[in-house]
């Protein structure tokens, strides 16, 4: 479904670069591409909407995200240490970010054993939920 999909868009794209093609060679105020223009933006329309529509039925409907397995990769995330920052600085969030790589550990885990933070402190650090909404940075 997802590569009909992508060959749905790269068909609707070609139709696009019709119409430009067409409006670009529109002389004067008469352009005889006119109904040619008209044929592809139906066609991209009708195609885009019955390949959403496709797509929708046979592959987005009725998936469910696996939330503790969301959880584990986002707290496993080492993009999370961009947010050690303010707390103990790039050297040392750099340090823990490389020490969890190395070790497979999350970054929570190694901040705790070394010591840079309190759980507390960390925990809000961390807050994924915290950084995603405008104005609401830690």
């Amino acid at each position: 479904m997802s590569e009909m999909l992508v060959q749905v868009c790269h068909y609707v794209q070609g139709l696009a670069q019709t119409v430009a093609i067409c409006g670009r060679d529109g002389q004067f105020e008469l352009n005889v591409t006119l109904p040619l223009i008209a044929h592809c933006l139906h066609e991209a329309i009708t195609c885009l909407a019955n390949g959403a529509a496709v797509f929708a039925e046979k592959c987005v409907a009725g998936l469910e995200a696996d939330v503790n397995r969301c959880r584990e990769l986002m707290e496993r995330s080492l993009m999370l240490v961009t947010a050690l920052n303010p707390h103990i600085g790039y050297d040392a969030a750099a340090s823990v970010a490389k020490e969890a790589f190395a070790t497979g550990r999350s970054l929570r885990e190694v901040v705790l054993a070394r010591g840079l933070l309190d759980a507390g402190t960390l925990d809000r650090a961390l807050e994924p939920l915290g950084m995603t909404r405008p104005g609401a940075g830690g």
